[in-house]
């Protein structure tokens, strides 16, 4: 199919909403799958408008999110009402009660540590420190005691179990001594 500024144009704009794929976009502007991604190839002109509506949806969606951010930090306080309706002796329907309940929603711990990392990293660092190095810089040290011995139960004839021997193990940077 020839290149058609208007066909584009529509594209563009289906493609700027993000709420379809390219497949259904060719479908609903009346071309084959093929021809799009030709005249993205070949038209200097549709590929710049792609860009620019890509743009636009990445855009609109950084809007969005900042939006929901926005919301999920801040204390939202809301009133509920309940009415229970019942029905008189004539079949009427009258107000039998009424409940107004105040409720708050707190702000999301996540989304209020997310938005302070994000918008102030000098003050508001997510860290985790992990010590390579023992005391003083040197090598890390660390200790396993072995007991080696013969309870109860692999003794017959002795009363008492023979006292366990201690090893004692000291790993200093993977050596052994």
């Amino acid at each position: 199919m020839k290149y058609n500024k208007a066909i584009a144009s529509k594209i563009c704009d289906l493609v700027a909403t993000g709420n379809h794929s390219i497949i259904d976009i060719c479908k609903a502007v009346g071309i084959d799958k093929q021809t799009f991604y030709n005249w993205k190839k070949q038209k200097v002109d549709f590929f710049d408008l792609l860009k620019n509506a890509n743009e636009n949806y990445i855009d609109a969606i950084r809007i969005k999110a900042r939006s929901g951010l926005a919301t999920l930090i801040e204390k939202t306080v809301y009133t509920e009402t309940t009415v229970v309706y019942g029905f008189d002796k004539n079949g009427k329907a009258v107000k039998k009660s009424e409940t107004t309940v105040t409720k708050v929603i707190m702000p999301s711990v996540a989304s209020v540590i997310f938005a302070l990392t994000n918008s102030d990293p000098e003050n508001f660092k997510q860290r985790q420190i992990i010590a390579h190095t023992g005391e003083d810089g040197g090598p890390v040290q660390t200790e396993t005691t072995i007991k080696i011995g013969y309870g109860k139960a692999d003794h017959d004839d002795d009363d008492e179990a023979a006292p366990a021997a201690p090893l004692k193990v000291v790993v200093n940077n993977g050596s052994k001594s």
